[in-house]
């Protein structure tokens, strides 16, 4: 069972705030304490915020920062998914009903963006979305209050590999929250050097964060956040660009 850890809650330093949406960091220790790993955390109240997809014609690629200097309306932009070599998204994208690529039955995660907010699916259950915005990741973290790691897509991948790792959580207070560990480690250094964390310990510290459900998004070289804080443009920067991002603006 997944169950907030209050000591992680205490260990935030919140850094950034304004209504509806701040940001912050704690740091963790892995390893049998050896190593120290850094996630920063950005919270939003989906009853504030709008999540939608953006993609560029024929998929060109974008970093996070690149999105909101474009747009003035967005104040968050995160990558989405698993990208292929070639940098297009594997799975399903659905962008306001319109598909742009078909399920993938590996990918057992679903996040679907609609007037409510982020909520998650299985394969099965995006047979039949409608008018909404959709993508598949994996492995799912944490699934109805509980860490399910392991027991679902999770049991095909390295669970001692370490790596920048980024986390969608749903909280059990309804809030939306944002986790990217190592967020400090960028450019030629990201995915060179190991650092990050373990795919189970993602999982732990979803569930110390209080996530009723959480996947993982796409981590290492293409891990990304880019805020519109309430002092300027707050940079967590990837290697690369991707051609996927969900972005978050005012309601």
């Amino acid at each position: 069972t997944a169950t907030r850890d209050s000591l992680l809650a205490r260990a935030v330093s919140w850094r950034d705030s304004q209504p509806g949406l701040r940001g912050g960091d704690f740091e963790v220790r892995t390893a049998e304490g050896l190593l120290r790993n850094s996630v920063a955390v950005v919270e939003l109240d989906p009853a504030r915020f709008r999540f939608a997809l953006a993609s560029a014609p024929d998929w060109a690629r974008r970093s996070a920062d690149e999105w909101l200097r474009r747009d003035s309306t967005l104040v968050l932009a995160v990558n989405t998914g698993l990208f292929r070599e070639n940098g297009t998204p594997q799975g399903l994208v659905l962008v306001e009903g319109e598909r742009r690529s078909g399920l993938a039955g590996w990918l057992d995660a679903v996040v679907v963006l609609d007037e409510a907010g982020p909520r998650t699916t299985d394969v099965a259950g995006a047979r039949g979305l409608g008018g909404v915005s959709a993508f598949q990741t994996l492995p799912w973290l944490v699934r109805g209050g509980r860490v399910v790691f392991g027991v679902s897509s999770g049991a095909r991948l390295s669970r001692a590999h370490r790596d920048r790792r980024i986390t969608l959580c749903l909280g059990d207070d309804g809030l939306v929250r944002l986790l990217l560990s190592n967020f400090e480690v960028f450019g030629a250094t990201a995915g060179r050097i190991p650092v990050g964390l373990t795919l189970p310990e993602q999982a732990a510290v979803a569930a110390g964060a209080g996530c009723r459900d959480a996947v993982a998004l796409d981590g290492g070289i293409s891990a990304q956040v880019a805020v519109r804080g309430a002092t300027g443009l707050i940079r967590m920067p990837g290697w690369r660009k991707v051609p996927l991002m969900m972005v978050v603006r005012r309601r």
